[in-house]
């Protein structure tokens, strides 16, 4: 897995449809049920309705994914560490030691900026999370641009909706689609070192 490879899974379009619907509606359906759970039970206000704003939004989402953290760290993470660990370990210890991996990378944010939430929170939704990004990966056969289109969706969704005082109930959800599909799922042929790929 070279970097023409890398670059070739990267551009891979040839994707189930619903696969990128789910990576990219997932996140905002997700965080507005949790934005919900967490105002039902009393711990913040309903935020006020309104419609979402195409042209903003949508340009949102290209600055995270030209500029943010998807296109600065899919390639590494889903791109070139991925495939690596899933020629050795299951779908579920490849997608743990990712996120903890993860997690290390965004350590130096708790020292240099105001995170609304504890470092141990934050790696306990990023295991889940980490599961369902190799998940997607399975389902779009590899397809770094999947992971590319949810990492920025979870960005955009992130900064949008008023979610964090919600995170525990957003990590809550995250295991409740994680658990499943770690139960479920089978996961795809064993991943090559070939030019192929995938």
């Amino acid at each position: 897995m070279g970097i023409r490879d890398l670059l070739r899974r990267m551009a891979q379009f040839r994707v189930s449809q619903a696969c990128i619907l789910v990576a990219l509606l997932l996140p905002p359906l997700l965080f507005a049920a949790a934005l919900y759970i967490n105002v039902w039970l009393g711990h913040q206000k309903a935020p006020t309705l309104h419609f979402p704003e195409p042209v903003g939004t949508t340009l949102h989402f290209l600055i995270n994914l030209a500029l943010g953290g998807s296109l600065g760290e899919e390639p590494g993470w889903r791109g070139y560490a991925l495939p690596r660990l899933r020629q050795r370990f299951s779908m579920l210890l490849s997608s743990v030691i990712l996120a903890l991996a993860w997690a290390c990378w965004h350590l130096p944010l708790w020292w240099i900026a105001d995170v609304p939430s504890s470092f141990p929170i934050y790696v306990l939704g990023l295991i889940p999370l980490s599961i369902l990004f190799t998940w997607l990966d399975e389902w779009g056969k590899g397809s770094v641009l999947v992971a590319l289109l949810f990492h920025a969706s979870l960005n955009t969704s992130l900064v949008r909706l008023p979610v964090f005082p919600a995170i525990v109930i957003v990590n809550g959800l995250f295991w409740l689609l994680a658990i499943p599909i770690v139960l479920f799922t089978r996961p795809s042929v064993a991943r090559s070192t070939d030019k192929t790929g995938y």
